[in-house]
């Protein structure tokens, strides 16, 4: 488990509503040092904390009105291959695999 201190909560905050903010509107914001907040962003992601920044689509707002769960049953030696297909199809978002019953 990594420890953070109450600065790296802070920015983790700031990142979790806007990702794309900089150090300089970070540290303004906080009222800290640019540097300050950019070596703990650095450590933050160096930790595997922060692993990405990504958009959050309105999907609804390209005419997608509609999202689905759709479960498949494939047999073992087809799974791989049906998994590729999905993923490659434009508007699938995710491919899971699920085990047991359901």
């Amino acid at each position: 488990m990594v420890e953070l201190d109450a600065l790296d909560l802070e920015i983790l905050r700031i990142l979790m509503k806007n990702c794309r903010k900089s150090a300089r509107e970070i540290a303004r914001e906080l009222g800290k040092s640019p540097t300050i907040i950019a070596k703990k962003v650095r450590k933050l992601e160096e930790l595997g904390v922060v692993k990405s920044c990504k958009a959050v689509v309105d999907v609804k707002k390209l005419g997608f009105g509609i999202t689905a769960l759709i479960m498949l049953n494939v047999e073992g030696a087809h799974i791989e291959e049906v998994e590729r297909v999905l993923a490659n199809e434009p508007n699938v978002r995710g491919v899971y695999d699920i085990t047991g019953e359901f």
